[in-house]
């Protein structure tokens, strides 16, 4: 059997399974087989598949015919220009998450551009908050002024749920590459799931580090060219050439000293801890808190589509009741664990976001917006914890 035939095959399969978009799948699965680009195929169709290619490829068609997602077939999904691992203990990436890392990202960049953090008025200065005449007491932290991430030596972050740690490692990504100097705590009460979450992280911020410093070595290269010493210069690019090479073969083998270094510095990068919300993280406080917890009321579990209701994890989807017992939660613990003037920022179900933002002006949040995804539904609140809030002074 050719290329074109196995295609037009398992496209048809797919179709009397009632798979949304049975073509794409198709051409998803044939090139997770195969490894074909689309230019190879369109050069090529009439190529011959080997035997045991074509068996394994229809194997995994019969799999997706059974509502089985794509992404637990292929173990993949990419996000925010990122390939993570995924299985059945984790939920899969959705690209309507990429609105809170975007946010997310937006503040690191305020944060290391210099800029203020928010802060605003003086101590005992009124301000409306949850629709409550309240009184700002600041601490002597924010009422020296400047920007505490620079004061910082770290800015912390903090990712209640992680799963399969899209969220901690995409920030902790743009940190690489950047050299911003923030430091991630991914927490999880599943163990499967941060099992899943720590390879995306070694895999991925290693990829990163090794990326980094080959960049590193060429700029320094550049230089060496520029004053004139040509022979240095040549030195210097073999060598960037090699430890690119070494670096990304030692994070393979895990046997060298480059691999020892990765690890060392993912250290100073990103950790995970096991627990339920903020049980892993003790007294530590943090400048950003995000999470997208399970907010599907229990009784619309049944009406899910049965990729997402028979295969991912019932513990990453369902809300309880109305959908909101992880926010009341996280909306009154958060502040025991946000520095002044830290950001919570928080994924919902597209009709939560009145309910959401009111938990989290209940709770001494101010400033909470609501940011729509990308179909223009509400799909991310967020506040700011600047202050303590005593009411009647």
């Amino acid at each position: 059997m050719n290329l074109r035939e196995a295609l037009g095959r398992a496209e048809e399969r797919l179709t009397r399974a009632d798979i949304t978009d049975a073509k794409t799948d198709a051409w998803l699965l044939l090139q997770h087989v195969t490894g074909i680009t689309r230019a190879a195929y369109f050069m090529s169709p009439e190529t011959e598949l080997p035997y045991e290619t074509e068996k394994r490829f229809f194997r995994l068609v019969e799999e997706r015919a059974t509502r089985r997602p794509l992404q637990y077939i292929t173990g993949t999904q990419d996000f925010m220009g990122l390939t993570f691992w995924v299985n059945e203990h984790v939920l899969i990436p959705r690209q309507d998450t990429e609105i809170l890392v975007e946010k997310a990202i937006g503040i690191l960049k305020e944060a290391f551009s210099g800029e203020e953090r928010h802060m605003s008025g003086t101590s005992g200065k009124e301000s409306e908050c949850g629709g409550k005449k309240l009184t700002k007491i600041l601490s002597e932290e924010s009422l020296s002024g400047g920007s505490r991430a620079a004061e910082k030596t770290n800015f912390q972050i903090l990712d209640l749920g992680t799963g399969s740690g899209c969220i901690a490692v995409s920030l902790a990504a743009w940190c690489v590459r950047n050299s911003w100097p923030a430091e991630v705590m991914a927490t999880d009460i599943s163990a499967e799931a941060l099992l899943v979450a720590r390879a995306n992280a070694e895999t991925i911020l290693a990829k990163e580090l090794c990326e980094k410093s080959r960049k590193s070595e060429d700029k320094a290269g550049m230089i060496v060219t520029e004053t004139g010493d040509e022979a240095e210069a040549g030195t210097k690019a073999a060598e960037t050439g090699d430890e690119a090479e070494a670096g990304t073969a030692a994070v393979k083998m895990g046997d060298s000293a480059e691999a020892e270094t990765v690890t060392e510095s993912l250290k100073n990068i990103i950790r995970f801890g096991q627990g339920d919300l903020f049980e892993a993280t003790g007294r530590e406080k943090f400048s950003l808190i995000l999470s997208n917890p399970p907010y599907i009321r229990s009784e619309d579990i049944e009406t899910l589509m049965p990729e997402v209701r028979d295969f991912e994890p019932r513990l990453a989807l369902d809300g309880a009741g109305d959908g909101l017992a992880l926010y009341r939660r996280i909306a009154a613990e958060a502040p025991a664990h946000l520095e002044q003037g830290g950001r919570l920022l928080l994924e919902i179900g597209c009709d939560e976001a009145d309910a959401v933002r009111e938990l989290l002006a209940e709770n001494g949040f101010c400033d909470i917006q609501v940011l729509k995804d990308y179909a223009g539904l509400d799909r991310v609140v967020y506040g700011i914890y600047e202050m303590r809030l005593v009411e009647g002074m």
